[in-house]
């Protein structure tokens, strides 16, 4: 998700649609070819109580995480899928520039922020995040090149921060038992965001134009906060404010 976007868009403008489609089904299939010398480790996975992941997702505390989680990944979506159209696809203040330092940024936040958010709560990352992120997007629209530079690195910092902070609300709001249901549950919401903010989007662009859709995304942040900022604990409480206990 950081060279392929960048690399497909200068492929793109370089050969033509042939050859990102020939390039992606040989990736595809050297990751099957990868994918058969794999081995069974042979862990047996026990059954955990509480149900699947959907049961999961409604537990206290997970959904409304889950839903300003979603909003966020829409703008993700509409940011790989509609930025060659307004930056264009050639020149450093170009789409490929912009996707290329937003996956880098929002690659070392994730990286690093996970140590951040077990010393001081993920509230207080997220919410700080959630503001940085939209006033970022905010950017995007006049597109200018050196303001271009800045909301990506920023937008995919922020993003970064929020992705680690939804997965650590939803595992304190569920516990370390279903584990692996909040990961189903965060990767259900970066797939069906990213989805969302391709299909969904599209059309309002056709309508009003790129540069009046892209004033959704800082609109989907300032949505996003609001919810994160009303999520509560399964006992009232809220979420985030403290470090996760130890175990």
């Amino acid at each position: 998700t950081i060279l392929a976007p960048p690399a497909a868009l200068l492929l793109l403008d370089a050969f033509g649609p042939v050859a990102v489609f020939a390039t992606g089904a040989a990736a595809c299939g050297l990751g099957v070819l990868v994918a058969t010398r794999l081995t069974d480790s042979g862990y047996a996975v026990a059954e955990r109580p509480g149900g699947g992941v959907l049961a999961t997702l409604r537990r206290p505390g997970v959904l409304g995480v889950w839903l300003a989680f979603v909003c966020t990944t829409v703008t993700y979506g509409a940011i790989v899928s509609f930025t060659p159209f307004l930056l264009g696809t050639s020149g450093w203040d170009s789409a490929p520039t912009f996707l290329l330092l937003f996956g880098l940024s929002r690659a070392v936040t994730r990286f690093a922020s996970g140590r951040l958010i077990d010393a001081f709560g993920d509230r207080r990352l997220v919410l700080p995040s959630l503001v940085v992120g939209a006033l970022a997007l905010a950017l995007l629209p006049g597109h200018t090149a050196l303001l271009d530079v800045v909301s990506a690195t920023v937008y995919g910092a922020a993003l970064g921060v929020i992705q680690t902070g939804a997965f650590v609300a939803m595992l304190r709001a569920t516990g370390p038992a279903l584990s692996a249901n909040v990961s189903g549950i965060w990767n259900m919401g970066v797939d069906a965001g990213f989805g969302a903010g391709a299909l969904l989007l599209a059309p309002v662009a056709a309508v009003s134009g790129y540069a009046r859709m892209f004033w959704l995304l800082p609109a989907l942040f300032a949505l996003a906060f609001a919810i994160r900022l009303g999520s509560r604990g399964p006992a009232g409480g809220r979420l985030g404010d403290g470090p996760l206990p130890s175990r």
